[in-house]
């Protein structure tokens, strides 16, 4: 899966409300925001990946998938983009005036959020949810179709206690939706998120 084509289908509210309703009853959720991965954020090995919505398909999803696998053997345009963009260079310095993607390494809470956020999920797509309840916080996996107009099943991800996560800072050097996750091993993950939802998982964070 490419983590996270949110570019059209439902719309975000609309995934962070049925991965909300996925939650026990009487569950109190102080803040729900589709994240995905940050800048420069390597996609890790694939052992250290979680393999999520096993055998769920929605339909189309087969022959999207189908689709995907023939024209992935034509996209020349990664190899080349560098050179079709003359102002690459200043793209790339920008985020690294940012600072590092990942602080901790893999072991930390900030690594295993940041594998987390590059599920596996063979046949077919997914976005991923940052919840923030009175307890917890946890990452929920809701199904979205390949073609992107449907939604699926969800499933319970990472999930790590609401008072590890320190704080959530916005990162505008690094794009205009990214903010770093601080959590208490001192360990630092950058992810992709509305900064609308930046404020609300701070205070909720405290």
């Amino acid at each position: 899966m490419s983590p996270g084509n949110l570019l059209s289908g439902p719309a975000h509210s609309d995934i962070e409300q049925r991965a909300v309703a996925a939650l026990p009853p009487g569950t109190r959720v102080h803040a729900a925001t589709v994240v995905r991965p940050g800048p420069r954020l390597r996609r890790p090995a694939r052992r250290h990946r979680p393999r999520v919505l096993v055998g769920q398909r929605l339909p189309g999803d087969r022959w999207a998938g189908f689709k995907r696998g023939v024209w992935g053997g034509f996209r020349l345009y990664d190899i080349f983009a560098p050179d079709l963009d003359p102002f690459w260079w200043l793209h790339r310095n920008r985020t690294r005036r940012a600072g590092k993607p990942l602080t901790g390494g893999r072991g930390s809470l900030a690594g295993r959020f940041a594998s987390a956020l590059y599920p596996r999920v063979p046949t077919t797509d997914a976005a991923t949810v940052l919840l923030l309840t009175d307890r917890d916080a946890m990452l929920v996996y809701v199904q979205r179709s390949r073609r992107g107009d449907q939604l699926g099943a969800t499933e319970p991800g990472l999930t790590v206690p609401a008072h590890d996560l320190l704080s959530v800072t916005h990162q505008p050097q690094a794009g205009s939706d990214a903010c770093d996750l601080t959590f208490t091993d001192q360990s630092v993950v950058r992810v992709n998120c509305p900064w609308r939802s930046g404020p609300r998982l701070w205070e909720s964070s405290r």
